[in-house]
């Protein structure tokens, strides 16, 4: 008698009348038929020998947003020693081993699962200069504004993505956006600035370094820095005798800048870029609009309100000339 296929008979024979013989299956194989036979004396066995088949899992079914395959190398599927190999889609990720074994009792197998690519957010997905952005599969475009200073961290350009890597769930670039540059808006009068650009703009994550005029001192002890297009903006305190650009009036005993025209007399003062000088003139000298004035060697034309009433009317003048030039008022009349 021989060994069954993929099983063996137990033990030392001897096939002497009336004794048995007993047969054992290999692992994930099951007997069918008697484990046992009885040699007759008539020199047979008393009934045919048993088989040994092969256990079988169930059909393997679907995982959600996985791709399937079991090779069968010739044979049957879902047998004994069967293999399915499982990959996910685009976007997922596989949690779990990629083979899937069909195992000797006749299950599968611990499945796998396809989760998706999540990388969660990085610094700068949402920072103020981004214009647009898109996500394809793992990879996260963005694109920057054109229209405000800003600077762009992470990738170089707007063709290079950041990725979410599937074996680290991490994102390539930890920081990856375009952060806006700060507008500083500041009294230039008595707030000095080093490192500003031509429009007065602060790069993004950059203290800035200013001081204050003498005899003006800081309000912010802290660093000042642009953080997205947002931070504190400078700003000082003056004594009182320190000229800091506010508007003249003519009742003003401060200002020795203040001055009035429209009696024939000339005045002088010293003005600034950008001080506002209060100006009334009396009836009838009330002008349709004023005429230019000599700055220095420079000659401006000054702005023109129309007039309150018809015999006193207050004129507002911005004057844009290099600092600290001398002033010769004019008669108006």
């Amino acid at each position: 008698m021989n060994n069954p296929r993929n099983g063996i008979i137990v033990g030392n024979t001897s096939y002497k009348i009336g004794t048995n013989i007993t047969f054992q299956c290999n692992t994930g194989y099951t007997l069918k038929g008697n484990s046992q036979l009885l040699c007759r004396v008539d020199l047979k066995f008393d009934r045919n020998p048993p088989t040994c088949d092969v256990n079988m899992c169930p059909d393997f079914g679907v995982i959600d947003h996985a791709r399937i395959f079991q090779a069968t190398d010739g044979g049957i599927e879902n047998d004994y020693g069967s293999v399915v190999k499982v990959t996910c889609e685009d976007s997922y990720v596989l949690e779990g081993h990629a083979s899937v074994f069909c195992q000797s009792d006749g299950t599968w197998g611990p499945k796998p699962t396809c989760k998706p690519l999540d990388c969660g957010t990085f610094h700068g997905m949402n920072s103020t200069c981004v214009n647009d952005f898109v996500l394809l599969d793992t990879l996260y475009y963005m694109e920057c504004k054109t229209d405000v200073p800003n600077t762009r961290i992470g990738a170089d350009s707007t063709s290079a993505p950041n990725e979410c890597e599937e074996r680290s769930r991490k994102w390539m670039y930890s920081q990856f956006g375009c952060f806006c540059h700060c507008k500083i808006l500041y009294n230039k009068y008595i707030v000095k600035t080093e490192n500003l650009d031509t429009n007065d703009y602060l790069q993004h994550d950059i203290d800035l370094k200013w001081s204050c005029k003498k005899g003006c001192t800081k309000n912010q002890t802290n660093a000042l820095r642009c953080m997205d297009g947002q931070m504190e903006m400078p700003s000082c305190t003056c004594d009182a005798n320190i000229h800091t650009g506010e508007p003249y009036t003519t009742d003003s005993t401060t200002y020795p800048s203040v001055f009035k025209t429209g009696e024939g007399h000339m005045a002088e003062s010293f003005l600034k870029r950008g001080d506002i000088v209060l100006i009334t003139a009396f009836c009838p000298c009330v002008p349709d609009t004023i005429s230019s004035y000599t700055i220095s060697t420079r000659t401006l034309k000054l702005t023109h309100m129309e007039a309150m009433s018809i015999c006193a009317t207050v004129h507002y003048v911005e004057f844009r000339s290099d600092p600290w030039v001398k002033f010769y008022g004019g008669k108006m009349g």
